[in-house]
């Protein structure tokens, strides 16, 4: 065989193991960061179900807290939601005048 030939085969050898190299050493980072997303995902579940028994601890706190009002209370936070439905109400009016 030609030398030409033999440093032309050897010029693709080196650069073919190169790409292989580059190749195995962008998948080992891929496995890796696939694990780390896996990793974050499940914390993040994790997270949001911690959350959702936050809230609804709270709104159980809210509604005991609601229940152990005296009638005065009552009555205040009774005339309260009428004022914020009346105020809602007033923005939906407004809102549909525009449209």
């Amino acid at each position: 065989m030609n030398e030409g030939y033999l440093d032309i085969i050897n010029n693709i050898r080196q650069k073919t193991e190169l790409v292989s190299h580059k190749y195995h050493s962008l998948l080992d980072k891929y496995k890796t960061l696939k694990n780390e997303h896996n990793s974050l995902l499940e914390k993040l579940e994790k997270i949001e179900k911690e959350k959702s028994d936050l809230e609804n601890k709270l709104e159980t706190l809210k509604t005991a807290k609601f229940i152990e009002m005296s009638s005065d209370d009552k009555g205040e936070a009774q005339s309260r939601i009428k004022r914020l439905v009346k105020e809602i109400d007033r923005c939906i009016a407004l809102l549909n005048v525009d449209n």
